[in-house]
């Protein structure tokens, strides 16, 4: 276990590294309607604005759901791999008998720790192209295979263990880190770290000394494994919050009104809706734009009229020479201060028309 964690912590970072290099992980509570927050002036829109992303405070933080799903998700995923890498040599032993002492001294060790720097790439990869939530799902996931191997006779469902044993280590370890990375500010990282430790120490318990010894018998490790599997359903929970939410943190015009002046990101994001590859963005170009930002906000079918007018603002706010067209240097204008208020506008308009309530609870859907 501890070469696991010294690998996935080393792999973790070069994946930060990649990731902000390429302007794929957008703070999740840093968005553009937690920006109004700090800069709205009173105006005649009566909105009352939760804390922003660099105001979160430790007590806010354990206030949402989705990190205690997580830390839970977490915990339980790490506690099957922790049980059946503890029973392993007995499992192996059922199994394979001929095979088992080199299957448990080489193979255990190269598979199932070793090989967790073979994931580092994809997890890296999957969490910049699709977000956080299939980091969750493949951990989940892999528990599950992990247990099912237990139920797979001979050296087979031995290699099936060890491999889904070293995903689940690499996905796991990896978005722990990521998780608390991406979702809070640096000052909150020890202490909500030290509390998801504590959290999976907890439920680490069950492992012992509930059932260590087997409570079952010596050789009774596919009862253990099913009491282990069945719960496990539940958390599928934190990748179905997460997906939302990082549909909205990696949206393009999000991050854009965010004011986050990234070039590679705004230039990869631009070509997704010049579909035409004219070098510039029409009304009918931002429809879908526009579409795509209520998609984001769980709002799977934005009225026209309110489509229309936030399209209208851009162009309003945007559109220097007013000729109908809007080019990348027009949305990196957004970064700059004297275009706050013009954020503040175009958020302001699509959190009236979506009947948004509350900045910090919108964006984190909890």
């Amino acid at each position: 276990m501890a070469i696991i964690l010294t690998l996935t912590q080393t792999l973790t970072q070069l994946g930060t590294d990649y990731l902000q290099q390429h302007g794929s992980f957008v703070s999740e509570v840093e968005s553009p309607l937690s920006s109004v927050s700090g800069q709205m002036q009173k105006s005649d829109m009566s909105i009352d604005i939760e804390p922003s992303f660099y105001e979160l405070t430790f007590t806010k933080a354990l206030q949402k759901p989705r990190l205690w799903c997580f830390m839970l998700s977490f915990s339980w995923c790490t506690l099957i791999s922790v049980v059946v890498g503890g029973q392993f040599a007995v499992i192996a032993k059922d199994k394979d008998p001929e095979n088992a002492a080199f299957i448990t001294d080489y193979m255990y060790p190269i598979i199932g720790c070793v090989c967790v720097a073979v994931w580092g790439p994809f997890v890296g990869i999957l969490a910049s192209k699709i977000g956080l939530w299939i980091l969750a799902l493949v951990m989940v996931m892999s528990a599950q295979m992990l247990c099912l191997g237990c139920f797979i006779d001979g050296s087979f469902g031995l290699y099936f263990m060890l491999v889904n044993y070293s995903i689940l280590g690499a996905f796991a370890y990896s978005l722990q880190f990521a998780y608390i990375t991406v979702a809070f500010p640096t000052s909150l990282y020890c202490p909500l770290l030290a509390l998801t430790i504590a959290v999976q120490g907890t439920v680490g318990f069950i492992a012992w000394p509930v059932l260590s010894p087997d409570p079952f018998g010596p050789n009774a490790y596919k009862k253990v494994i099913t009491l282990l599997v069945v719960p496990s359903f539940l958390c599928y929970v934190f990748p179905l919050m997460q997906r939302q939410n990082d549909k909205y943190r990696m949206n393009f015009l999000n991050n854009a009104l965010a004011r986050h002046n990234d070039t590679a990101s705004i230039v990869n994001a631009f070509s997704k809706y010049d579909r035409d590859n004219s070098g510039f963005l029409n009304r009918d170009d931002c429809k879908a734009l526009v579409e795509d930002m209520y998609h984001s906000l769980g709002i799977k079918t934005p009225v026209e009229k309110d489509v229309e007018t936030v399209i209208a603002c851009l162009f309003q706010n945007l559109d220097q020479d007013n000729d109908g067209k809007l080019l990348i240097e027009d949305f990196q204008l957004l970064a700059k201060p004297r275009f706050a208020k013009a954020c503040d506008q175009i958020t302001g308009l699509v959190r009236n028309s979506a009947n948004l309530d509350r900045t910090y609870s919108t964006h984190d859907l909890d």
